[in-house]
């Protein structure tokens, strides 16, 4: 029972040491966009399934994959703006670190 005691001791100090940072985004305002990339997604699998022209598949794609690459943006931007934010604020040098390393890993 010490040593379970112990373990927590030591896993409060070491929470209540690190920074606290912004949890995650309320993405909730995306849902429309979402949706609407969903209905453009479920166009093509019919258009497919209907056996359309290609060049109009194709111009339903590019609309989604351009969907997407705004949704992306949406995302990323308010991840540097909020969680970034918050950990280069914090001056912890671990956690700014984290947070450059993690943005370095999308464009891997």
């Amino acid at each position: 029972m010490e040593m379970k005691s112990q373990v927590s001791e030591r896993t409060k100090k070491k929470k209540a040491s690190m920074p606290v940072v912004a949890k995650g985004r309320d993405h909730t305002a995306s849902t429309t966009r979402i949706n609407r990339i969903k209905g453009q997604v479920d166009a093509i699998s019919r258009m497919m399934g209907e056996r359309r022209y290609c060049p109009e598949i194709i111009q339903q794609i590019r609309a989604a994959t351009n969907a997407l690459k705004s949704l992306e943006r949406e995302v990323l931007k308010g991840h540097l703006q909020g969680c970034v934010r918050s950990a280069m604020e914090s001056k912890d040098p671990f956690l700014v670190r984290d947070k450059v390393d993690e943005i370095v890993k999308l464009w891997d």
